[in-house]
């Protein structure tokens, strides 16, 4: 701390906030006591809480101050710069029309998943084609990668998580975070909560257990938003349970055919009720 503080050019008397949060004991000790020394009495601790609350770490009092974190802003912290993002915004945010519009047929198919790329929307919902599809006869034809690439769940995944943050002002939602790079990447719901990243992946494939392929989800999801990402798996496919577990340690839910499933898994990895 002392050759940072060095680095930067921090004099004795500089008014200096340290944000510890995420750090482990051992760093926290060492870049207090170090910038303490460097600055005396003019360092203020802080720690950012889970539900985007500033706790003074030195007294434990909290602060009158939240802080909101864009996905982008912790996709730079861990390297990963210039994503692409469908949509981005607050649980009060509007959404684009057509996505506002397809909603009811979002949560039809959740109910009911499609089975192949010739399905078609006739009779689902008693009102008019929403926007992108095509009229053909009596029938509704989805528009290109609304069923086949899973557009409908990870809509669907998005109205579910807004609903839940619903009033949480200090909370972002991101739909289909596409990273590029030496690594490309794609996240389907990105939702970031205070000191708290939430990655949801809905997937509608046949039901193949955890599978290494979870894992490596976890891991890649991890590598992108920080080892402390929370992970949720949504696959209708499942069934209303999924009746397995995934061995990755604390942080990672999956989650069948329940809404109601789907909005506990969010409420725990946002801490929502605890902050």
């Amino acid at each position: 701390a002392a050759s940072i503080a060095e680095r930067v050019q921090i004099a004795r008397g500089d008014v200096v906030v340290l944000d510890l949060t995420g750090a482990t004991k051992s760093m926290a000790v060492g870049a207090y006591m170090g910038l303490r020394n460097q600055v005396g009495l003019a360092l203020t601790t802080v720690c950012l809480q889970p539900g985007g609350m500033l706790e003074d770490a030195t007294t434990g009092n909290a602060l009158n101050s939240r802080v909101v974190l864009l996905p982008e802003e912790v996709l730079a912290w861990n390297g990963r710069t210039d994503p692409k993002m469908t949509w981005q915004g607050g649980p009060n945010d509007a959404l684009p029309a057509e996505i506002e519009e397809r909603r009811g047929v979002c949560a039809h198919l959740f109910g009911k998943p499609p089975k192949g790329n010739t399905d078609t929307m006739a009779a689902i919902l008693n009102a008019a084609p929403p926007a992108g599809f095509q009229v053909q006869g009596a029938d509704w034809l989805a528009p290109a990668g609304f069923l086949t690439h899973n557009q409908w769940l990870e809509e669907h995944t998005l109205h579910v998580a807004r609903s839940v943050l619903a009033g949480h002002l200090e909370s972002r939602l991101a739909l289909s975070v596409e990273l590029r790079g030496r690594v490309s990447d794609e996240s389907d719901v990105v939702i970031t909560r205070g000191a708290t990243v939430t990655i949801i992946e809905a997937k509608n494939r046949a039901p193949k257990g955890a599978g290494t392929d979870l894992q490596k989800r976890v891991r890649k999801a991890r590598r992108d938003y920080g080892s402390h990402a929370q992970v949720i798996f949504v696959n209708p496919q499942w069934g209303a349970e999924p009746g397995t577990t995934l061995d990755e340690g604390p942080g990672v839910w999956l989650v069948g055919r329940s809404d109601k499933a789907l909005r506990t898994a969010i409420e725990e990895a946002t801490s929502l009720g605890r902050f």
